[in-house]
């Protein structure tokens, strides 16, 4: 089945503008006389503010709410009062109209690009200036956790003021919002989860919304607990199991909603009529159409996000209350990666790339059986080496011109040397010690080195790519269960791979 690519971002914008069951006005279409009427001000903090921001943000001082101190209560304004500079232009005009005229004095009038610092973009630079995103890497001092979650109570007030105005807010306004969320989710601060899941399970949210609301939850999920980085759990997300559970249920169940735009639908049930019957009264009138159907271009669009956000989660599963398993996002991932058929039409190479990425990025403990982990990353490398070995080829003709293979194998590359250094730092890892360094270094061979190598014009010497050699190692190394985690009958990864079909 082969469903017609999105060209351009401005072109998907349109698509699911059109396809969210609402009117949307074209960011034209604001009337002059009221398009500043949703507009938020806040005047820019003085120079005592700022220089306090900074310095709380860089850790030299101490932000003093929790635990209280003294000068707490003046922080805290202060941090509001920034949130609120620094998120308000967002309901601005002039950064949601299309308007890009530029008048240079008494020269006739141009057009061209607006300065940056004039544009979206650069309000939201601005803000990204500010958000802490925690880094294993280098050491940070300890108050700049503090900094992360009381700024982003008060980032999370001021874009919560906008999402939650009762006025007829123009969709630009909130679609803005909503990218200023995403760059606030990059702290990982708590305060973020229950409005990105509000976005994402509201069905009265529409689906421009939860486009980057997908985003939002990606970054939120990629951001660890800054005061685990250096400590014995590294893999901690910043955010609670029970917010952490719900939002990689709400993230599955958008992936199983858009599954559902690949499948065949239902004809509707025919009532027969006697020839001649006129229609019955108050029905002379044409029925209103019903609602048209997401396209399937983006529906997989979508489903891509959410696969994305789904892999940046690093532990296979989420304890729930009373010894139960709350939610089991590694399960997920290898059932994608092994070509579960209820993912519809197979994995993209996107998804596929994501979902290798996610496995072999997560935190291995006692649950998990590592034969069945690894037999997943291994169908996900060798389905991607399938599809770049027949990329070009009649059956798939769009495979050589939009994938981007070189990045596909870099991002792969990555992730299996997060695998191979893991035995250095967990005892699982450690017991498959030498399955996993024959697993990447056959991915890496056969496959990903292949594909780096292959100068994609048609010249010089191309290593070929070989995927049968990463099935070779699957049926050498064949799993001996089915369940990804142990005695859990929910885990059952127990599908063969399949190839995507045709996108």
């Amino acid at each position: 089945m082969h469903y017609t690519r999105l060209f351009g971002s401005l072109a998907l914008a349109a698509g699911i503008s059109c396809l969210a069951g609402q009117v949307t006005p074209s960011f034209a279409q604001v009337p002059s006389g009221i398009k500043d009427a949703y507009r938020k001000e806040a005047p820019r903090p003085g120079t005592e503010v700022s220089s306090a921001i900074t310095q709380m943000r860089d850790g030299k001082l101490e932000v003093g709410i929790d635990p209280p101190e003294p000068e707490g209560p003046k922080h805290k304004e202060y941090l509001k009062k920034t949130a609120e500079f620094l998120i308000f232009p967002v309901t601005h005009s002039e950064f949601y109209t299309e308007s890009i005229e530029m008048n240079p004095g008494a020269r006739k009038q141009q057009l061209g690009l607006p300065e940056r610092d004039n544009t979206l973009d650069g309000v939201l630079s601005e803000l990204e200036r500010y958000v802490v995103v925690p880094d294993a890497r280098s050491k940070a001092p300890s108050n700049q956790s503090e900094y992360i979650q009381e700024f982003g109570k008060a980032l999370d007030a001021a874009i919560g003021s906008i999402l939650n105005d009762k006025s007829k807010t123009p969709p630009p306004v909130k679609l803005n919002a909503v990218r200023a969320l995403a760059v606030a989710c990059k702290s990982g601060a708590r305060a973020h989860a229950k409005t990105v899941l509000a976005l994402l399970t509201d069905e009265k949210v529409p689906l421009y919304l939860k486009v980057p609301a997908l985003k939002a939850a990606e970054n939120l999920l990629a951001a660890g607990d800054m005061r685990e980085l250096q400590g014995p759990n590294p893999y901690k997300h910043s955010i609670p199991d029970a917010d952490l559970a719900a939002l990689v249920n709400a993230i599955e169940a958008i992936i199983d909603q858009m599954n559902k735009t690949f499948e065949p639908a239902e004809a509707a049930p025919v009532k027969a009529t006697k020839p001649g019957t006129p229609p019955a009264p108050g029905k002379l009138e044409p029925a209103l159409p019903a609602a048209q159907p997401l396209d399937p271009a983006v529906a997989l669009y979508i489903r891509k996000l959410a696969v994305q956000a789904l892999s940046k989660v690093r532990v296979a599963s989420i304890p729930g209350p009373n010894h139960t398993t709350a939610a089991r996002p590694g399960v997920t991932l290898a059932r994608i990666a092994i070509g579960d058929p209820r993912f519809t039409g197979g994995g993209t190479v996107a998804e596929l790339t994501d979902a290798v990425s996610g496995l072999a990025t997560m935190h291995f403990d006692s649950s998990i059986n590592m034969d069945v982990l690894l037999d997943a990353i291994a169908a996900g490398v060798s389905t991607v080496g399938g599809l770049k070995a027949s990329a070009g080829s009649p059956s798939n003709p769009d495979y050589k011109k939009y994938v981007p293979w070189k990045k596909t194998a870099a991002q792969l590359n990555t992730a299996l040397n997060t695998l191979q250094t893991s035995p250095d730092k967990n005892p699982v890892a450690a017991a498959n010690r030498s399955a996993i360094g024959t697993l990447v270094s056959t991915c890496t061979t056969y496959v990903l080195q292949p594909i780096e190598a292959d100068k994609n014009d048609g010249q010089g010497t191309t290593v070929p790519v070989d995927p049968a050699r990463v099935s070779d190692y699957r049926k050498q190394n064949a799993r001996k269960s089915d369940l990804l985690l142990r005695n859990d009958g929910e885990s059952k990864v127990t599908l063969p791979n399949q190839r995507a079909a045709g996108r």
